[in-house]
């Protein structure tokens, strides 16, 4: 297999695609403020059928609030786009790659906390002003030095994040930053068989989810995108192949809304009673294959790639990290300030707040980060 060209390791509709993620994780922690949507996932009883919480719920209209499904595109976008280049690059500067990624990671998640905290001081997180389970579970958190340093950290952290509840993720982000290059050694070693490894892998993220082991749930999802990566010209010319069909337009917008769906199917099924709540919030198999094969299409189905560069998207993919990182802090404040009987006014209040901050936050410190870690990585190079 031949490695991929130089303009292969830049895929703007994949910019496009994380900034819908993040926009639709906001939505998911939006959504979680509201008593009766917390339910959903808190509660065993399933809402009335035909009411606006199963329409939003336990319909394919989920998609729009799927948070935890849109953080499995995240690790997949992860994988696939880390590894391009040093497989485009036999001679990779991994000297540089490491301080690069550190300080490209850390300066944002380490400023964020700070403005969490911060926000935290200004609006106290009053537990009798929760207008949800949800934002209960987050009330009152503790900013002594051990909390604060340990979400700053991310790596030494227990699983509830109750400063920034997002950074959760970023746990799995920057293992799998540390561990890349074993990855790439990994489907290097398999040559063309890239495909075995994404199935081992889609089978080890399944024996994680069996066992309740977040390291072998998670990691394997990076390790998909870079096999997918490696697997970079056979899936263009499987593209390719689609896309010479008489009906192309409708199979790629077939294969999209497939995608939509395993990411979604879960809480389908549960709307009907088939499952129970904790199956449909888990990340199961079927929810990875959604996630991989939306990746698929959104980097090479011509319609995605141009609806995911339109100017507004392109915004979102450009702030997409920032707004991670910002949104549940900015949200919770609202929400403690407005209160509990006015939970609508922190919906109304908590979107645009959001994205300006992010707006902000990118501006003020993760452009900086990015020039910064480009310099470091050159000087350690050097």
């Amino acid at each position: 297999m031949t490695a991929p060209a130089a303009s292969d390791t830049r895929f703007a509709s994949l910019d496009g695609l994380r900034g819908v993620a993040a926009f639709v994780v906001l939505l998911h922690h939006v959504a979680l403020v509201t008593p009766g949507i917390t339910m959903t996932y808190q509660g065993h009883d399933i809402a009335p059928t035909w009411s606006l919480i199963w329409w939003a719920s336990f319909t394919p209209l989920k998609i729009l609030t799927a948070g935890p499904e849109a953080v499995v595109v995240f690790f997949l976008l992860s994988g696939f786009v880390l590894a391009l280049e040093p497989l485009r690059k036999p001679a990779y500067d991994w000297l540089a790659y490491y301080p690069r990624r550190i300080v490209r990671l850390y300066l944002p998640i380490i400023a964020s906390v700070a403005f969490a905290v911060l926000l935290i001081l200004l609006v106290p997180r009053d537990p009798s002003r929760a207008s949800s389970p949800w934002v209960g579970m987050l009330a009152d958190p503790s900013l002594g030095a051990p909390s604060v340093f340990g979400e700053a950290t991310v790596l030494f952290h227990p699983p509830l994040f109750p400063i920034n509840g997002p950074l959760w993720s970023l746990v799995w982000e920057v293992w799998f930053s540390l561990l890349l290059p074993l990855a790439l050694a990994l489907v290097l070693l398999v040559r063309r068989a890239w495909w075995a490894v994404a199935l081992v892998s889609f089978g080890l993220s399944w024996l994680g989810f069996l066992w309740d082991w977040g390291a072998l749930l998670y990691l394997p999802m990076f390790l998909v995108g870079v096999a997918m990566a490696r697997g970079i010209e056979d899936l263009r010319a499987l593209a390719g192949r689609i896309s010479a069909l008489r009906g192309a337009p409708w199979a790629w917008l077939g294969l999209v809304l497939l995608s939509l769906l395993l990411l979604v199917i879960g809480w389908i099924i549960r709307g009907r009673g088939w499952v129970d709540t904790e199956f449909a919030i888990s990340i199961t198999p079927e929810k990875l294959l959604g996630g991989a094969l939306l990746l698929f299409c959104c980097a090479f189905a011509p319609g995605a790639r141009w609806a995911l560069t339109l100017r507004p998207i392109a915004w979102l993919g450009k702030v997409s990290f920032s707004l991670y990182l910002v949104h549940v802090p900015v949200l919770l404040a609202i929400a403690f300030a407005v209160g509990a009987t006015q939970w609508w006014l922190t919906v109304l209040l908590a979107i645009p707040a959001s994205l300006l901050v992010a707006w902000g936050f990118s501006v003020a410190v993760e452009m900086p980060a990015h020039r910064l870690s480009r310099r470091v990585g050159a000087l350690v190079s050097r």
